[in-house]
């Protein structure tokens, strides 16, 4: 059902006879510039009011400077009247369309107005007509406005857009959270947002492997630090006799002092170490501390140690990298043909290039990752043109691996999917950045992720 034509008139009114109306902007500041610029020049912008069931006026939007008004003592002041506001419904829609014009309401504010406007029951479809709000933004507001906790999002990073409120909101940890908020307004959101749910996922998997070891009689150790004591040793310096061979896991299943620690491999795997806490008490013999079992390099050097960690960081960048560009690429070929942009032969010619040097073929299956789609002779030029760009895409993505960074074979064909994104409107992660700018981030002596990156 449309809203009826506002009717709107013009006056001049005593700003001591008008009802302040409770506004979704909950606080007014008035500082003593603002009276002194209120003293002098007076109410330049009209204060918007209602009919009040009372047989007088009540104010819309303006609380501040009326309030203001009657403090210096102004017997007149503009308002504009509005008749089509008939109930709470319209009075908070028009109130968070006003304070969005003028940047005076924050978000949290608006998340609240919108989730009276839900319990007033107006459906969340009038509610994006009524605000002009998209909806992702009113699924954000009435989301985030389930949990009272939610304010200190807002407590933290008062500008936050709702949107991102709200993917801030899902996750559970604090430190995720907190870690997500210090990046709120960063082009590359989307990839904290991805390490933070890599995050999630590994340690998900981590407390359910430590979950069955504790079930079958593990201790586990939750730092290296408490595995550096003379009274724990690995399994791999013990035997079972003086001289004797390596205990073997399998044979220390009913040890008192059996204990594990996770760990990452440098691939992302998680293993374990398995240790004895009660060796000395178990009749368990040190093994003289040789080295463990195939290790024939030795020690590492300090360069070679920074050239593993480097990897390490780059492939967990990597990693998220690839989830950020799977939903970014997901979404940008779902848009409809008005939000799709004009430039896309050039790139789609060489992305094409780029997967059938992969050895796939875009046209068939091999591509069919974004869109589900054929290239008929029915299908208009700009729609065939689209789909033969999204299959494209679609082969070059699925070959991609987390070694994209440092293996100049899938380097070659990420690039131009690279750029082609970017230019489309994709925020690159800043390893990404360097990459298309030349730079060789497989160097830890030219790029070391840091702040500036994603840390999964």
């Amino acid at each position: 059902m449309s809203s009826p034509t506002p009717v709107v008139t013009r006056h001049e009114m005593d700003p001591a006879t008008l009802e302040i109306e409770p506004n979704v902007r909950k606080t007014v500041d008035l500082s003593k510039s603002f009276l002194a610029s209120i003293e002098a020049l007076g109410v330049i912008t009209p204060v918007i009011v209602k009919s009040s069931p009372t047989g007088g006026y009540s104010v819309v939007d303006g609380q501040r400077r009326t309030l203001a008004a009657v403090q210096v003592g102004l017997s007149l002041i503009p308002v504009t009247l509005i008749e089509t506001i008939r109930d709470d419904a319209d009075l908070i829609s028009t109130q968070i369309v006003v304070n969005d014009e003028r940047a005076q309401v924050s978000a949290w504010e608006t998340a609240q107005g919108i989730k009276q406007l839900s319990l007033l029951g107006v459906p969340a479809g009038q509610i994006q007509k009524r605000t002009g709000k998209s909806k992702a933004v009113v699924a954000a507001a009435l989301e985030l406005t389930e949990a009272l906790k939610n304010v200190a999002i807002f407590d933290a990073v008062p500008e936050i857009d709702l949107v991102r409120a709200a993917t801030v909101s899902g996750f559970a940890d604090e430190d995720l959270r907190e870690k997500l908020l210090a990046h709120a307004h960063d082009d590359d959101f989307d990839h904290h947002v991805a390490a933070a749910e890599q995050e999630v996922l590994l340690r998900v998997e981590e407390a359910a492997k430590a979950s069955e070891l504790e079930k079958a009689g593990y201790y586990i150790f939750k730092d290296y630090k408490e595995t550096n004591t003379p009274e724990v040793a690995d399994l791999w310096s013990l035997s079972a006799s003086a001289g004797g061979t390596q205990i073997k896991v399998a044979d220390h299943l009913e040890c008192p002092g059996r204990a594990v620690r996770l760990r990452r491999t440098w691939q992302g795997e998680l293993e374990e170490d398995h240790y004895c806490s009660t060796w000395k008490t178990a009749g368990h013999f040190k093994r003289h501390a040789e080295p463990s079992s195939g290790s024939t390099s030795g020690p590492k050097t300090e360069e070679e140690k920074g050239v593993r960690r480097h990897v390490v960081e780059m492939n967990k960048l990597a990693e998220v990298a690839l989830v950020v560009h799977e939903a970014w690429l997901t979404e940008f070929f779902q848009r409809d043909q008005r939000a799709r942009p004009r430039t896309l032969m050039p790139h789609a010619l060489t992305v094409f290039n780029a997967a059938c040097s992969y050895g796939v073929n875009p046209t068939r299956t091999d591509g069919a990752v974004f869109v589900s789609v054929e290239i008929t002779a029915e299908a208009s030029e700009r729609q065939a043109v689209w789909s033969f760009v999204a299959l494209a895409f679609g082969a070059v993505h699925r070959k991609m691996s987390r070694e994209f960074w440092r293996d100049d074979w899938q380097k070659k064909r990420a690039l131009p999917l690279l750029a082609a994104m970017v230019e489309w409107g994709y925020a690159p992660a800043p390893f990404e950045k360097a990459m298309l700018d030349g730079v060789d981030v497989s160097d830890p002596a030219v790029f070391t992720p840091g702040e500036a990156d994603v840390s999964a």
